[in-house]
């Protein structure tokens, strides 16, 4: 069962609504919900200055927007796996810059 199949379509345009309009209203109201459930974990990774975890979710969330949008808008066959295994390998490689320069500041301060 789709949950737009709970609001009643035909009554609704009778009033003159359609269905892109019932789709942009739950649209906007699940953005909200969202962005109210994304604000809490934000601000605790800004508190607990996890930056580089805020990097990396905005930045793979917007190659996935991206390669979406080139799949739909251009017509460019991008398949979701090799997305996945995209975004996968920025994390693996991100995760070694990390380690890469924790050792780094590591070294310099037992070298002091």
């Amino acid at each position: 069962m789709n949950m737009i199949d709970i609001i009643n379509i035909t009554q609704l345009e009778i009033l003159g609504v359609d269905k892109e309009h019932i789709y942009y209203s739950v649209l906007f109201v699940s953005a909200l919900v969202f962005s109210m459930v994304l604000h809490p974990i934000i601000s605790l990774f800004i508190k607990r200055r996890f930056t580089y975890v805020l990097i990396y979710l905005v930045s793979s969330l917007s190659m996935f927007l991206i390669s979406m949008f080139l799949s739909s808008q251009i017509g460019i066959d991008i398949k979701i796996d090799t997305i996945f295994h995209i975004i996968s390998l920025y994390g693996f490689s991100l995760t070694c810059y990390l380690l890469i320069q924790a050792t780094k500041k590591e070294k310099r301060r037992i070298t002091k």
